[in-house]
């Protein structure tokens, strides 16, 4: 094991055996808390994985993050699953990562357009959920990440919903079926089920059903925006017509946007480019 995964024994206790008794034994067990303080430096420092098979797995980007994408985060899951990996679902009471997200529009629209981008450039690739991942792992765990890679196609159906029914109503053309039709029954319950399905999933996640609405605008905002922009600029760089680049977005929000953001308000200042949609 320690050639694997390295001298700390400690550590591969920690997940040699997963039994809890065993746990509570061995924390009771524990040395002194200078020893525990030499264990956790050995862990941290930039050599402990040399000359391990783990380190040679991530020297060769096997393990770790894949930097070959601006989303890496959803890339490097794609592979380790691909590689045969399973996933275990962690919600400890305790939160145990914290980030901050964006409490303005503008850094918003800017950071939705860099994931639509980004996960666009996973589905043209030849790393294609539905080409690279079918042999490799479950159909639902394929179509899960094909529904990741090509989310942002939505905004092409929605500025067409946006579009043409008005050209048709300009030109006295029906497009929907009347009120008294069985399909008109057939349409607005796949509407009704949708917005059914967004509301439970905020409900059950601990959200109100004002945090559904905002959640609801925000979409709109990001489907007729960014998903639109992320979407021309992987087909330009697909083309070579644009190069890659990555737009960082700002964390750092400034005293005036904590307030609002603390009394439930957001910032909607943003630039014409995005607004404008």
């Amino acid at each position: 094991m320690k050639n694997h995964f390295g001298a700390s024994s400690k550590f591969i206790n920690s997940f040699r055996d997963n039994d809890h008794d065993h746990v509570q034994s061995s924390t009771r067990d524990e040395d002194s808390s200078n020893a525990l303080q030499e264990e956790m430096q050995l862990l941290a420092s930039t050599t402990y994985e040399k000359n391990t098979k783990w380190g040679e797995e991530a020297s060769s980007q096997l393990v770790g993050f894949l930097y070959a994408s601006v989303v890496e985060d959803c890339f490097t899951g794609f592979m380790l699953h691909c590689k045969g990996w399973t996933s275990a679902y962690c919600y400890p009471s305790t939160p145990q990562f914290l980030g901050s997200s964006p409490t303005s529009l503008n850094i918003l629209l800017i950071q939705w357009t860099r994931w639509s981008c980004g996960v666009l450039d996973f589905a043209f690739s030849r790393f294609c959920p539905l080409v690279y991942g079918t042999p490799r792992m479950s159909i639902l765990m394929t179509c899960a990440y094909a529904h990741i890679a090509v989310f942002p196609l939505v905004s092409v159906s929605l500025w067409c919903l946006a579009t043409v029914p008005q050209l048709y109503l300009f030109n006295g053309i029906s497009l929907y079926p009347k009120v008294s039709s069985y399909s008109f029954i057939f349409f607005a319950s796949l509407s009704l089920l949708w917005l059914l399905g967004d509301l439970i999933g905020v409900l059950l996640s601990g959200g109100s059903i004002q945090t559904w609405i905002n959640e609801e605008r925000i979409f709109i905002f990001k489907a007729v925006a960014s998903y639109i922009y992320g979407f021309l600029e992987a087909v330009l760089k697909k083309i070579g017509m644009r190069k890659a680049n990555f737009v960082l977005t700002d964390k750092g929000s400034d005293i005036e946007q904590i307030k609002l953001y603390q009394m439930g308000l957001f910032d909607f200042r943003t630039s014409n480019m995005l607004l404008v949609p």
